[in-house]
């Protein structure tokens, strides 16, 4: 499940940066500046209306929940077979989910904070 989260979120990344690169080409065709700034602006719209930042802030979310995943996984299969090192693995991966999660908190509390996420 991790891996395939990973390359989802991968293969967004790089959808997003193609469909932000056709929002910003000059292929608005020919015409007039009024009809190409009219083109351009239903394209803008169609931004809002398929809400484009939700779908692309997405993606980093799924890439962050299949790190949680590979940690917990790699912990569990690692548990039976070298029980400190799963310890130290178990150990890094709770840190990390707790660091994360004082983040978030930190941002929902101030909406002044640096380490805003999606």
């Amino acid at each position: 499940a991790s891996l395939s989260m990973s390359l989802l979120a991968a293969f967004g990344a790089v959808l997003g940066k193609q469909w932000l690169g056709y929002y910003k080409s000059n292929r608005y065709g020919r015409g007039s500046q009024e009809q190409r700034a009219k083109r351009r602006q239903e394209k803008f719209d169609g931004l809002v209306t398929w809400y484009f930042d939700a779908v692309v802030q997405s993606f980093p979310v799924l890439l962050q929940i299949s790190l949680l995943l590979f940690g917990i996984a790699l912990g569990a299969n690692m548990w039976y077979e070298q029980p400190s090192i799963a310890l130290v693995i178990i150990a890094t991966t709770a840190f990390g989910f707790l660091f994360y999660s004082l983040t978030v908190m930190a941002c929902l509390i101030s909406p002044s904070c640096p380490f805003q996420t999606p």
